[in-house]
C-alpha cells in the first residue's frame, strides 16, 4: 500500500493551473494519462482563503507554488478534479475540523483497503 499527497492529479493540476495556454488542459490530461492510476484519490477541498490562512499561520518559508492566484485557479481545477483525472475520485470537506477530516478520509479509504 502506497499513500502519497501527490500523484498524477496534482500534476496534471499545477501543469494546467500554470500552463500559458489554458485550453492545453486537456491535452495535459493526455500525457498523464499513461501514468499508473490509484486505487483512489481524496481530494481535500477547502477554498483559496482558508488554505491562504492555514498557510500564514504555519511556520516556514513561502514555497514556490504558494501564490494567492495560482493557489485559487487550483481550487477551481481541484473542484472538477473528475474532468481532469477520471479514475476512482472522491472529494472531502477540508473546511470542518481535522478530526472530522481524518474521519470523513478513513470512511473513504476503508472499503478501498477492504476490497
Amino acid at each position: 500500500m502506497v499513500v502519497s499527497d501527490r500523484y498524477d492529479l496534482s500534476s496534471v493540476a499545477y501543469q494546467s493551473a500554470t500552463a500559458p495556454d489554458p485550453s492545453t488542459a486537456d491535452w495535459i490530461a493526455t500525457l498523464n494519462a499513461q501514468a499508473l492510476r490509484p486505487d483512489l484519490t481524496v481530494v481535500v477541498d477547502v477554498t483559496a482563503d482558508c488554505a491562504a490562512a492555514r498557510r500564514a499561520s504555519r511556520s516556514g518559508h513561502r514555497e514556490i507554488y504558494e501564490v494567492d492566484s495560482l493557489q485559487r485557479r487550483l481550487v477551481e481545477l481541484y473542484s472538477r478534479a473528475e474532468r481532469l483525472v477520471p479514475e476512482r475520485l472522491v472529494h472531502v470537506d477540508g473546511m470542518v475540523a481535522a478530526e472530522a477530516v481524518l474521519a470523513s478520509v478513513l470512511g473513504q479509504v476503508r472499503p478501498v483497503l477492504e476490497g
